[in-house]
């Protein structure tokens, strides 16, 4: 078997780490409104992405007094303890998986140096077979990709965001897509083939 999964939303609370995330603004003076305004201006500036330093740049510009090497500093001393919000299931998920013989593969999106140091720091790398980090426009193509690799055997790709699953179920039909929905801020899919809310029935 085949697995292709995402990190953020699905092996990875990245809802209790964002609130962490943002706190680390707070303690260098940036406000709730203030993170808010320049968060959405800097994934304006990259067309929906979401960069660091394009983000520490805006805040910088508007409000220069923030001492950004430092509030750098702690948002990778942050991604560094990864580990911490990586969920029970997933691990046992995990484990399991590689007990099975089961090829593991990473599919990811986001700041690409800093995903890299949360995946690193997350304890989960000896599972995996290979990792992968994207931008959002570029998921489906580095799934065909892994696809390719994989070759006849049996796949599942789990992601969270519907918009992600319903595209590579909407191009590979006879792959297994799953959508993780692990909260009500999930939107949830009409297309995809399971709906799970945890790991437990893949263990």
């Amino acid at each position: 078997m085949i697995y292709i999964l995402d990190f953020d939303g699905v092996l990875f609370d990245d809802k209790r780490f964002k609130s962490d995330f943002r706190r680390v603004f707070g303690r260098h003076g940036v406000t709730h409104n203030a993170y808010e305004q320049t968060y959405r201006q800097a994934k304006e500036a990259k067309r929906g992405a979401y960069g660091i330093d394009t983000h520490l740049a805006v805040i910088h510009h508007i409000y220069p007094r923030v001492d950004i090497s430092g509030l750098r500093r702690d948002l990778f001393v942050l991604a560094g303890h990864s580990r911490r919000y990586i969920f029970v299931d997933a691990k046992t998920f995990l484990v399991a998986a590689q007990k099975r013989g089961d090829k593991l593969f990473l599919l990811s999106t986001g700041d690409k140096l800093f995903q890299e140091t949360k995946i690193n720091a997350s304890g989960i790398v000896p599972f995996l077979n290979n990792v992968f980090i994207a931008t959002s426009s570029r998921k489906a193509s580095l799934f065909a990709k892994i696809k390719k690799q994989a070759g006849r055997r049996e796949t599942v790709f789990i992601d969270d965001k519907r918009e992600v699953v319903d595209e590579i179920k909407k191009h590979n039909p006879n792959v297994r897509v799953v959508q993780m929905v692990r909260g009500a801020h999930v939107v949830k899919s009409d297309y995809v083939d399971t709906r799970i809310k945890n790991f437990i029935e893949f263990i």
